[in-house]
C-alpha cells in the first residue's frame, strides 16, 4: 500500500477531544433534541470479490425535520485514478440491485447519467417523516485502484462529502475472504482531511472502520484496504475522450469557415496592378477615402474630416498659444463654427460637428479650443458612445453610396456555405450532437464577423484607385518625375489634396513635396509664422487630437490519502 494511504492507528488526543466535545454540545441544542434533519447513522457493508468488483450495501438512518418525499443518493462515476493515455478517461460502472425503506420495497427513480450514478428514493405523491432507514445495494465494477508496482487497493469514499446534513456516526464493514493484506487506513472529515477513524480487524477477513465523531455537512469517511496482488482481477474501465477527436474536427470546421468567409468577402477583388492616380476617386470625400482604404475610423480620418469641413466653410481654425505652468508656451488651436450644422448633407460630417461643438443646434460663432476638446474627450466615457455612433453612421453612408454591402444571410444559403461543413458535421454527429450545433453556430458567427462590410465591385474599384492616389501623394519631389503626365505643383492643389493626405497618413510627405513653395494661409485658417501656412504643424496638432478622440473608450476597466479521496463519494439529501 502507498505511503500516502498509510495512517497511524493511534488516535490524536486533541482531535478526539474536540470531536467528542462537538457531539456533547450538539446533543444539547434544541434542533437536535427536537429532530432536526440529520443522518443518525450511515452503515456500509462492502464485499470485495476476486473478479475485481465489490458489492456495497448502505443503510442510512435518516431523521426528517418535516414531511419529505424521501432522499436521493448520488455517486460520481469518474475514477480519480488516471487513465492509461490522455485520450481516455477512467470510469466506474455501478449497477443498482435493491432499494428498501424500513425493510420493504420502495418507489425510486434512476436519474443516472454517463458521469453520475443517482437515484431518487420516495414517492412524489406521498411524504415520510420522523426517523426512517433506507437500504441501497449496488455493485461497483472498475472501482479498485491499481498503483504502479504496488498491490491493488480498495480506496473508497464510503459516505461521500456531498451531504448537506450532519452524519452522527459512520462505519464501514469490509469483507474479502483471502484477499486482504495487513495495510489499511481510514480518513474522516472535510475534503482533504486526514482525520482519524477506529479500525478493527478480525480473523475471518473482516475489517471494520468507524468514525470517532460526527461528520458535519460536507464531511465524509474514506477507507483504504490493501489487497493481495494476484488474488483479484485487474478490472480497469476506460472510455475514449470524444473531445480528442472533436478538437481537430472543430478546428477544421473553423478554418473552413474562415476560408469561405474570406472568399465570400473578397469575391469582387480585382487584383489589378496599382497605377498612380492624380485625383481622388469621384465623389469620395477625404474621411470616407481613409476608411475605404484601411476599413477603420482612426485619428487620421477624424483630422481629415475637420480640415475638410474647414475648407467647406463650416469651421475656422485659429492658431493660438497657451501657457503651461505659467511659463511654457505650447501650440493650441481654436475651432469656430461658421455655418449651422443642419446645412450639412452627409450624416457623418454632421455627427462630427456635433461631437466637436457638443450641440446639434449650435449657432455660428460658437468656439472651442483643441486643448479643452482633448481633455474632455479623453476623460469622458460618454465619448465612446458618440464615437460608436460616428462609426455606425460612416458605415451606413458607405453602404448607401454602394461601396460596401449590408450582410445578407440569404447569400450564405445561396452559396451553400453550410454544405462546406457537411462532412465534418456528419462525423461530429456520431460523437456528440451538441458539437454539431456548436460547429454550425461558430461557423455562422465567424462568417458574419469576417464577412461583414463586404466590398462591392465599386468598392474594390475605389480601393485600387485610392491606393494609386495615396502613392501619388506620398512620393518625394524627385520621384514625381517618374510619373507620366504628373500635374504641376501649385498652392491650390496642395490645399485641395491636403485632407486626403491626412486621411492616408502621408501629410508629411505631401508637405515635403511642396518644400520651397510659399503657401499662403487659406481663408479658413488664421495663424502661423510670416503669413505662411504651416501644414505639418497643423496636421500634427489636429492629428494628436484625432488620435485621442478615435481611441478614447477603446479600453475599459469594470472593474497521501485523505477524506474525500478514492473512488465513490458523492452525497445526497432529502427532497
Amino acid at each position: 500500500m502507498t505511503k500516502e494511504y498509510l495512517h497511524k492507528v493511534q488516535n490524536k488526543n486533541r482531535t478526539v477531544f474536540v470531536r467528542f466535545l462537538c457531539i456533547c454540545v450538539l446533543s444539547f441544542l434544541p434542533g437536535f433534541a427536537h429532530g432536526e434533519e440529520v443522518i443518525n447513522s450511515f452503515r456500509s457493508g462492502i464485499e470485495v470479490l476476486p473478479d475485481g468488483s465489490f458489492t456495497v450495501t448502505e443503510r442510512i438512518q435518516y431523521s426528517f425535520d418535516e414531511p419529505r418525499h424521501g432522499i436521493f443518493r448520488e455517486i460520481p462515476l469518474t475514477h480519480p485514478e488516471g487513465a492509461s493515455s490522455f485520450f481516455q478517461k477512467r470510469l466506474m460502472d455501478i449497477q443498482l440491485s435493491d432499494v428498501q425503506l424500513d425493510g420493504d420495497s420502495v418507489v425510486y427513480a434512476d436519474e443516472s447519467t454517463d458521469s453520475v450514478f443517482k437515484i431518487r428514493i420516495g414517492d412524489p405523491d406521498t411524504t415520510v417523516e420522523g426517523v426512517r432507514e433506507y437500504a441501497i445495494a449496488y455493485t461497483v465494477r472498475g472501482g479498485l485502484w491499481y498503483p504502479n508496482d504496488k498491490p491493488p487497493e480498495l480506496y473508497f469514499n464510503v459516505t461521500g462529502n456531498g451531504w448537506e446534513v450532519p452524519i452522527l456516526s459512520a462505519e464501514a464493514t469490509v469483507y474479502g475472504k483471502g484477499l486482504f493484506r495487513a495495510e489499511r487506513s481510514c480518513y474522516s472529515g472535510p475534503q482533504g482531511s486526514e482525520g482519524s477513524c477506529v479500525i478493527s480487524a478480525s480473523a475471518d477477513d473482516t475489517v471494520q472502520f468507524r468514525t470517532v465523531a460526527l461528520l458535519g455537512p460536507g464531511e465524509g469517511m474514506t477507507v483504504a484496504q490493501a489487497l493481495v496482488h494476484d488474488a483479484v482481477a485487474h478490472d480497469v474501465r476506460e472510455q475514449f475522450r470524444t473531445w480528442v477527436l472533436l478538437i481537430p474536427l472543430l478546428l477544421l470546421g473553423f478554418v473552413g469557415a474562415l476560408w469561405r468567409a474570406y472568399r465570400y468577402k473578397t469575391e469582387y477583388r480585382t487584383d489589378a496592378p496599382i497605377i498612380a492616380q492624380y485625383e481622388p476617386y469621384p465623389d469620395v470625400k477625404p474621411m470616407y477615402a481613409g476608411v475605404l482604404l484601411d476599413r477603420s475610423l482612426d485619428g487620421h480620418d477624424v483630422t481629415a474630416g475637420i480640415v475638410y469641413l474647414a475648407r467647406e466653410g463650416y469651421i475656422k481654425i485659429r492658431h493660438t498659444e497657451k501657457k503651461v505652468l505659467f511659463v511654457f508656451e505650447v501650440d493650441d488651436y481654436e475651432l469656430t463654427l461658421m455655418r449651422p450644422i443642419k446645412e450639412l448633407g452627409g450624416a457623418f460630417e454632421s455627427e462630427l460637428l456635433v461631437m466637436l461643438f457638443d450641440d446639434r443646434d449650435a449657432l455660428p460663432g460658437k468656439m472651442v479650443s483643441l486643448s479643452d476638446l482633448k481633455k474632455n474627450y479623453t476623460d469622458q466615457k460618454q465619448n465612446y458612445a458618440l464615437l460608436q455612433k460616428l462609426r455606425e453612421t460612416l458605415r451606413n453612408d458607405l453602404k448607401t453610396q454602394g461601396f460596401v454591402m449590408s450582410f445578407d444571410f440569404s447569400q450564405i444559403l445561396r452559396k451553400r456555405f453550410l454544405i462546406s461543413f457537411g462532412g465534418v458535421a456528419i462525423a461530429l454527429w456520431f460523437f456528440a450532437s451538441a458539437s454539431l450545433v456548436l460547429l454550425a453556430v461558430a461557423s455562422i458567427i465567424i462568417f458574419i464577423v469576417v464577412a461583414d462590410g463586404r466590398r462591392t465591385r465599386k468598392g474594390y474599384e475605389a480601393l485600387d484607385h485610392l491606393k494609386g492616389f495615396k502613392q501619388f501623394l506620398s512620393v518625394t519631389d524627385a520621384e514625381r518625375f517618374t510619373f507620366h503626365n504628373a500635374p504641376a505643383k501649385n498652392p491650390e492643389q496642395f490645399m485641395e489634396y491636403l485632407p486626403y493626405a491626412i486621411a492616408f497618413g502621408v501629410e508629411k510627405e505631401w508637405a515635403e513635396a511642396f518644400k520651397g513653395i510659399t503657401i499662403p494661409n487659406p481663408g479658413w485658417y488664421e495663424g502661423g509664422s510670416a503669413h505662411s501656412f504651416a501644414a505639418a504643424d497643423l496636421s500634427t496638432s489636429l492629428g494628436a487630437f484625432g488620435t485621442a478622440l478615435a481611441s478614447s473608450g477603446a479600453s475599459g476597466a469594470s472593474g497521501g490519502g485523505s477524506s474525500g479521496g478514492g473512488s465513490g463519494g458523492g452525497g445526497g439529501g432529502s427532497w
